[in-house]
Parts: structure tokens; C-alpha cells; sequence
């Protein structure tokens, strides 16, 4: 019996060594900086600007994730292995709220991996050519498709000022202060946006010092509601200056239960705090965009 138990030991250590003694699988790792978006060619989705902060990566169509970028991603595979990324986002601008986005296409290259091995990817994607870009409002001409709303103490302008241009030549600008202390703006067009769950999107660039609000309006049979999508806050530096942003806006939810609705405007609201004197509201590239 002693001699058994012995010999069992030893047979348990031995294995136990075997176990931990064997070299771990070493990944190959895939790097991304960033997730460029470039034209389709066709023109009609206006100019390309772009706040993707994931990607969401797989290998052979297996799920690897969904990595804020810049990541570097291991992948327990080598050889030659198909990689797709998708552009992924922070819908209304909240970190808590991260999804592909349904309007861009997705990257797709064979690559070699190599285990222990760094590989650089620089994922290229577009706009899906079926997009509908029901409205883009880019402030490069003299008429301007937002209209001051009742109440408005003021209107949207151009400006060509360097350091308020977002894009192009020039922006829309909203100057506040004291006596001109609130801004409501309104498209002039009343749009046709499908429902059934349908993707809508607002996309909106934008450099601010005050919170504003984008609402959506609904033309019911009998009323015409107003009703607030999201709120977004002011975002400045460390020494006051303002910081350009794009957010990515979901309406699908907002659209679609209203159905009753013969169509629907976008409207935009902001006004002065009470701890500064004066206020700055810049605004570029507006793009409402549906499936």
C-alpha cells in the first residue's frame, strides 16, 4: 500500500511539472490607430468628418470584439486569416452607448499572422452608396435650411472667422450674450423619415461653450409636438478654448413612435449660462440620413 501511494505521488508530480512546465500559445497582435472614412465617389454624402472611437474586429467572421481605439488587439491564430473591421461609435455622444455604425461598410483584407508578431492595420471604410441623405446643411452657401424659431432672441449666421471654421470655409455661428441670451432653431423643410425601426441618424459637428439640446418635432394629425432627443454638453480646453466634436445622434427610436406623424423637423436650442458674460455656438456638416 505504501509503495503505491508512493508511486501515485510521484506519477501526480510529474504530470503537475508537465502541466506548468508547457509554454502558453503565443498570440499574433493586429494594431489600429484609427478608422479612416472616405468617400463613395458618388458625391451625394457631402464631406466626410468622422468621430469613430471603436473597432469591432473579427477573424474568419468570429467575433473578437469590440476595442476602443487606439488598440492592440492578440489573435490566437496564424497564417493567412481573414480580418474584418466595423467602424463603431458612441451613439449621442455617451461612452455607455457603443455600436457599429449602420451607415458605413466594413473593412476586410487577409492577413498573414505571425505568432509574437505586431501587425499594423489601417482600416479603410465609406458610407454604404443605398444611404438616403435626406438633408446635409454644411453652411458653405448663402441660404441656410435652419430658421429661428418662436422665441429666438437671434438667427444662425455664416462665419469665416479661422478660429471658428469646423470645415470648409466657413461654419454656422450663434453669438450670445446678455441681452441676446437664447437660440431655437428649426429646419426649414419638414422631412418624410421612415419608421418601422428604420436607422435615423443626425450627425452633427460642432464647437461650443454651452450646453444645447436637439429636439425633434413631429407633425401629428392633430398636434405638433417637440419632443428633446438628447442634450449635449459645452467642451472646452484647459485654457477656455472651444473643442470641435461630432457626435452621432439615433432618432430611430423617436421616429418610429411616432409613426402617425406626416413628417418631422429638426430643431436646435441653446442658451446663455449664468456664469459667463458671453457665449459661442458653431455648428458644420449637419446630416440626417436613413436606410
Amino acid at each position: 500500500m505504501r509503495n503505491t501511494l508512493l508511486l501515485f505521488l510521484v506519477a501526480t508530480l510529474l504530470c503537475s511539472c508537465q502541466l506548468f512546465d508547457r509554454e502558453e500559445d503565443t498570440p499574433s497582435f493586429l494594431h489600429i490607430d484609427n478608422i479612416e472614412v472616405q468617400t463613395n465617389g458618388t458625391g451625394n454624402e457631402g464631406a466626410i468628418t468622422s468621430n469613430i472611437n471603436d473597432a469591432w474586429v473579427f477573424l474568419n467572421d468570429d467575433n473578437l470584439g469590440n476595442w476602443e481605439l487606439p488598440a492592440t488587439i492578440p489573435v490566437y491564430s496564424e497564417g493567412s486569416q481573414n480580418i474584418k473591421v466595423i467602424a463603431g461609435i458612441r451613439i449621442n455622444g455617451l461612452e455607455e452607448f457603443r455600436a457599429q455604425y449602420p451607415f458605413l461598410d466594413y473593412h476586410e483584407e487577409e492577413i498573414p499572422l505571425v505568432p509574437g508578431e505586431i501587425i499594423q492595420l489601417n482600416p479603410l471604410v465609406k458610407y454604404y452608396e443605398p444611404t438616403t441623405f435626406i438633408w446635409k446643411e454644411n453652411f458653405e452657401n448663402a441660404g441656410i435650411s435652419l430658421d429661428s424659431a418662436s422665441g429666438s432672441h437671434t438667427s444662425i449666421k455664416l462665419t469665416s472667422n479661422v478660429n471658428h471654421i469646423i470645415e470648409g470655409v466657413t461654419s454656422g455661428l450663434v453669438a450670445l450674450h446678455d441681452t441676446i441670451s437664447f437660440y431655437k432653431g428649426v429646419s426649414n423643410e419638414i422631412f418624410d423619415l421612415p419608421v418601422a425601426s428604420t436607422p435615423v441618424y443626425l450627425e452633427i459637428d460642432y464647437k461650443t461653450d454651452m450646453d444645447f439640446i436637439v429636439f425633434l418635432i413631429s407633425h401629428n394629425p392633430n398636434n405638433t409636438p417637440e419632443t428633446p432627443v438628447i442634450g449635449l454638453k459645452a467642451k472646452v480646453d484647459d485654457s477656455g478654448n472651444l473643442v470641435q466634436n461630432k457626435t452621432y445622434i439615433d432618432l430611430t427610436y423617436d421616429v418610429s413612435t411616432n409613426y402617425l406623424a406626416s413628417g418631422y423637423q429638426i430643431g436646435i436650442s441653446t442658451s446663455l449660462p449664468d456664469n459667463i458674460s458671453s457665449g459661442t455656438f458653431i455648428l458644420d456638416n449637419i446630416k440626417l440620413i436613413h436606410q
